[in-house]
């Protein structure tokens, strides 16, 4: 049996974060330049929208249907989340849930208008967080 010492969980979730990390910047460096026409490399707000819907999309080529989706969806508002997090844009993710998160920016995307689905999904979810799970300022 092998023992963990706190020392090697520490150093287990500080590699985590970092690849967590490294993997979010690579989403949003996918193309997410405010004020770049919409094309089909970039994942717009109404394609999240679809996606958590577990609605068919394709996104770079890639078909996603049903779960394939739902997961794409989860996985991109996590990774975003995460970089929000590191750079103190939201102040939700110690007291907030995966679920809850995926959640409520559905709510927030959904309720946009047709012209602001059509922006960047990083944009939007970053707008989501920051609107959502303010960072008090005292």
């Amino acid at each position: 049996m092998v023992r963990h010492t706190a020392m090697d969980t520490a150093a287990y979730l500080h590699k985590s974060r970092t690849w967590l990390s490294a993997l979010a910047a690579l989403v949003v460096a996918g193309g997410v330049q405010a004020g770049d026409a919409p094309d089909a490399t970039k994942l717009s707000a109404g394609d999240l929208v679809s996606a958590i819907r577990g609605e068919q999309f394709n996104h770079r080529g890639v078909l996603r249907t049903d779960t394939a989706a739902v997961a794409f969806a989860e996985g991109f508002i996590a990774a975003l989340a995460e970089v929000a997090s590191e750079n103190e844009r939201w102040c939700g993710g110690s007291r907030v849930l995966p679920h809850e998160i995926t959640a409520q920016t559905f709510d927030f995307l959904n309720a946009l208008g047709d012209d602001a689905r059509h922006q960047p999904a990083a944009l939007a979810v970053f707008a989501a967080l920051e609107q959502i799970f303010p960072c008090s300022i005292d």
